[in-house]
């Protein structure tokens, strides 16, 4: 084995790091630290958007009631918005994703009480300061969508 294929050491960089410790290098300062009014900025964009994320949708579905409640509580359907309608400069400290299928229109349904498990954890995060959003009945292809 060469020189240069060989697996580097800790030993082998010390001379390399002119007299810091790995420590010291490996630590790397916040690039892009938002201001105070950057801050509050994107908490008044993020209060605006999930004041109109909370006001009912026209949900075409049995639990409609239920989704609708779960909107109401301030938990974030993803499945009724777009990722670029997502304010820019925002910063979502603590994020609660609830997947839940009650399998509607199946033969073998878990009809409502899977919905309900649903908005009990959403107000067991919402209570604790979380932002909750969901997806009810999405197919698995949906559930990767928020992340494109």
């Amino acid at each position: 084995m060469g020189k240069d294929d060989e697996e580097l050491q800790l030993a082998n960089i010390t001379p390399l790091l002119n007299g810091k410790t790995p420590a010291q290098i490996t630590s790397i300062p916040a690039v892009d630290t938002p201001s105070k009014v950057e801050q509050q900025a994107g908490k008044t964009r993020w209060g605006q958007f999930t004041a109109e994320m909370a006001k009912p949708a026209p949900y075409d579905s049995k639990y409609k009631n239920e989704l609708v409640k779960l909107d109401g509580m301030g938990a974030i359907n993803l499945e009724k918005l777009l990722r670029v309608q997502i304010p820019p400069n925002i910063q979502i400290d603590n994020c609660a994703a609830l997947f839940f299928n009650p399998y509607e229109g199946l033969t073998h349904t878990l009809n409502d009480g899977i919905v309900n498990d649903g908005i009990l954890m959403a107000q067991l995060f919402i209570s604790k300061r979380y932002n909750v959003v969901y997806l009810c009945d999405a197919t698995h292809h949906e559930y990767y969508t928020p992340t494109d």
